[in-house]
């Protein structure tokens, strides 16, 4: 059973809508903050087998997507030869919530699945099970070993005014709007059927998990 988050009293205010007809089914937009603390460079750029992070992760998208894929990123110039649309955040130092902010508002479509881009094993055929399982509701996310994702899911526009909320108190964990909309969980045991190793959630911080993922 999906874990939902909401607040019957806050959701009231926020009214729900539904896709317009017409409107192109989703986006894959990928979250690209630029240079990492950890890592003291732009991780998008950096290698797994001679191939940049970035440039993983798009050719993954990009099928399923059809070439709907938006970067969110402050560094534009970089990503050009990519060939995918490019935005810079709508609202600085807001973070991966800024971001997700940002996506919505300038995607067409009513969905839109977000990642971020240090998951270099982003699995095309999980994303296409959590595409199946989002009717009804707004916010679709794995929970891993115990703790949600939520930058690994799919969002919808629905959620653009409880993240407003959220962005005007700086209240900038992701999760923090979920109590305003209709958030469905998806446990674990459904990915482990697709990835067993659940290597589509590794994420890469230092270099010493870059050097990890090289194994993998």
């Amino acid at each position: 059973m999906p874990m939902v988050f909401q607040n019957k009293n806050d959701i009231l205010k926020y009214p729900k809508t539904s896709p317009k007809k017409g409107a192109l089914k989703m986006h894959g937009i990928i979250l690209a903050g630029g240079k990492s603390t950890r890592m003291q460079a732009n991780k998008s750029f950096e290698k797994i087998k001679g191939r940049t992070l970035i440039e993983i992760i798009v050719n993954i998208l990009k099928p399923i997507f059809n070439d709907k894929i938006i970067i969110i990123t402050n560094e534009t110039e970089l990503y050009g030869h990519l060939n995918v649309r490019l935005h810079r955040d709508l609202l600085q130092g807001k973070g991966p919530l800024g971001g997700i902010y940002t996506g919505l508002m300038v995607s067409p479509s009513f969905y839109n699945f977000f990642l971020p881009c240090d998951m270099p094993f982003v699995n095309g055929e999980a994303i296409e099970y959590m595409i199946q399982e989002k009717e009804g509701y707004d916010v679709i996310v794995p929970v891993i070993r115990g703790y949600i994702e939520p930058l690994y899911g799919i969002y919808s526009k629905n959620c653009t005014k409880p993240i407003e909320t959220c962005l005007l108190k700086n209240r900038l964990q992701v999760k923090c709007f979920y109590p305003l909309v209709r958030v469905k969980t998806i446990p674990e045991t459904a990915f482990k059927k697709m990835d067993p190793q659940l290597k589509m959630f590794v994420n890469i911080n230092t270099r010493k998990e870059l050097s990890l993922a090289q194994t993998l």
